[in-house]
């Protein structure tokens, strides 16, 4: 999710002075209650659902930790049950694996994939809350190393290790991605950089994903300047962590029936369109508890740059560095021809600011194999609805799942 992320200019304020302030970075809850939070884990186990926690180690060194419901709550009580058919959750922009799981069994996507058969698998991009971790770098240096990257480094880097882990522990040949905005977008630059795994993903479910964006309306498009001016040594930074600062200040304005909520949902919805009345405003907190989870700044720079350059590529280091990285003057593209597997593309009518129908028509026309086109029948649909929307469970996860449903089958090596 884009929410907090762009929230805005301002929050980064906040965030790069925490230290001045005596504001912590927030680590990862554990299994109990930590700073208002609860980890995935245990907002996965307080719905009656077995949880698992697995970590992997990129060829880059870094770590991630992600989260797994392998069977239902009712599966779970007979000894004899066993795993169904892998799929695999790529969150957004600022995002965890919680944010399939904060809205309880009846209306979270990862409880009702769960339900259906599905092992669940939940991934945490690199320098999120739960993979702020690496073999040699720290994430605790500003300006260091470890904030190198970009969703190119998730995509190229981080899915691919994942992927193999998955497959290797079910023992099975194939399995089934569903993601939102970002997580799709990493997707696309994985099945560039590797095409060989196209075969190994029986069908991926696309929610608000984000190729090209020179279309993108709101917050990020009136800031894509300033963001791509920032010079490179700068954006290798972390950029909104979870911090006591931004629980402190959520905590207190953004509660239901408080005279400022309404201006917490107008921040958010200046990033992805504006939509109140699909806003559990009594869960508002919660998520915020959640999003943002941290990520680098030269991430939310290099959407600013598509959005200027309007392509579908790698980082712009500018003519100099290019040369030397992908010798040329430009950055690689991606090809999205390369992106072969079964794509089901769930998108909204024209609300939602980072995902536009001029962009994700040219991305549609460009996949070579689009089984299904579903737009949200509801006019006002914003980006963070997929995931938040009160209506989500009726106007959208129907459609998903009945897809994903006839290419369930298990295909074991």
């Amino acid at each position: 999710m884009w929410v907090i992320s762009l929230v805005i200019l301002i929050c980064n304020v906040i965030t790069l002075s925490a230290s001045f302030l005596g504001f912590k970075y927030i680590p990862p809850p554990s299994n109990t209650e930590t700073h208002g939070r609860y980890s995935t884990v245990d907002l996965i186990e307080a719905e009656g659902y077995p949880a698992e926690t697995h970590t992997v180690t990129t060829a880059d060194g870094y770590i991630l930790t992600f989260h797994r419901i392998p069977m239902s709550r009712l599966m779970a009580h007979n000894p004899s049950s066993t795993p169904g058919p892998p799929v695999l959750h790529l969150h957004g922009y600022e995002s965890s694996s919680a944010e399939v799981v904060l809205r309880g069994r009846r209306n979270s996507l990862g409880f009702l994939l769960s339900d259906q058969g599905y092992d669940v698998w939940l991934l945490n991009f690199r320098g999120n809350v739960y993979s702020r971790n690496h073999t040699d770098l720290s994430p605790d240096d500003k300006f260091g190393p470890f904030w190198n990257f970009t969703w190119w480094e998730m995509g190229s880097k981080d899915l691919p290790r994942v992927l193999e882990y998955i497959l290797d522990l079910t023992g099975q040949n194939k399995l089934q991605i569903v993601g939102h905005s970002q997580g799709i977008t990493a997707l696309y630059v994985m099945l560039d950089q590797h095409p060989e795994l196209s075969t190994n993903i029986s069908l991926v479910s696309a929610m608000a994903p984000i190729a090209y964006n020179s279309h993108t309306q709101g917050m990020l498009r009136w800031t894509a300047q300033f963001l791509a001016d920032i010079p490179n040594f700068a954006s290798q930074s972390e950029f909104l962590a979870p911090s006591e600062a931004l629980n402190s200040i959520s905590s207190k304005y953004c509660q239901e029936n408080s005279t400022t909520q309404t201006a917490c949902y107008n921040f958010l919805f200046l990033v992805t369109g504006f939509d109140l009345e699909q806003q559990d405003r009594s869960n508002l907190v919660n998520q915020l508890q959640h999003f943002p989870a941290g990520t680098s700044a030269r991430t939310i720079v290099h959407f600013a740059q598509m959005i200027l350059q309007d392509r579908f590529q790698a980082f712009d280091w500018g003519e100099e560095e290019n040369q030397r990285r992908y010798k040329s003057s430009h950055p690689t593209q991606v090809d999205l021809k390369k992106a072969t597997p079964p794509m089901a593309i769930y998108v909204a009518p024209g609300n939602d600011y980072l995902a536009q129908p001029e962009d994700y028509t040219r991305l549609v026309a460009e996949l070579p194999n689009v089984i299904r086109l579903h737009t949200v029948n509801y006019t006002k649909w914003n980006h963070m609805d997929f995931i938040t929307g009160i209506d989500a469970p009726r106007l959208l996860y129907p459609f998903l799942l009945e897809e994903m449903n006839n290419y369930s089958n298990i295909d074991r090596k």
